[in-house]
């Protein structure tokens, strides 16, 4: 293979997360994912697995626990609640808690990149937005899918300043707005090194 080529190009943040379980909960035990379809054999080597499924398991109820969040912050307990409860029963999701796929944490960092930019409109704090920009960027390595937050964060700014008459300050505030250059800022600088490695 030439210096820039791979076999793979999957996004990192997945394999690093269940590497870390690995190193954390299997450190003597080798790497090993299951294809067999005897139930006897999945469930010891479930026991093995506990590293990566682990992973699935967490980022499942943090997945639960910030819509409930986005919820019950911005709507009302009840409305939190009860989206979390949906989603906890719905069969994609109880599909994607149970295979070693980058949905869940995709999904759980995309909801916190919003509750963030939400916080930093709320509070009027670019801290927020940075940290969701981070967030962002996380989502992103785990599944490019995630960009589109950053194509919707950049759609809402646009919307927010609708109805601003057309001046020389507005379109600077519009092109300077702070929270939206920390939100930017924190998505180049954790995924921007992945785009330019195989991009």
């Amino acid at each position: 293979l030439g210096e820039r080529e791979e076999l793979s190009h999957h996004p990192p943040a997945l394999p690093f997360f269940i590497a870390l379980s690995h190193k954390l909960f299997s450190r003597n035990i080798i790497y090993l994912v299951n294809a067999s379809q005897d139930l006897g054999l999945m469930f010891r080597n479930a026991v093995v697995q506990f590293y990566a499924c682990s992973v699935q398991f967490l980022f499942s109820l943090l997945l639960i626990l910030s819509v409930y969040f986005l919820g019950s912050i911005f709507f009302s307990h009840r409305i939190g609640l009860v989206s979390a409860l949906f989603l906890s029963f719905t069969p994609i999701e109880l599909l994607t808690a149970n295979k070693i796929w980058a949905d869940d944490a995709t999904a759980f960092f995309a909801t916190l990149a919003v509750i963030f930019y939400l916080y930093s409109l709320k509070r009027d704090k670019a801290l927020f937005a940075l940290c969701s920009g981070i967030s962002c960027g996380v989502a992103i390595l785990a599944k490019m899918s995630a960009v589109y937050i950053v194509i919707a964060v950049l759609l809402f700014h646009l919307f927010e300043y609708r109805n601003y008459p057309a001046s020389y300050r507005n379109v600077r505030d519009f092109l300077f707005n702070k929270k939206i250059l920390y939100f930017l800022a924190g998505v180049f600088i954790i995924s921007a090194w992945w785009f330019n490695l195989y991009y």
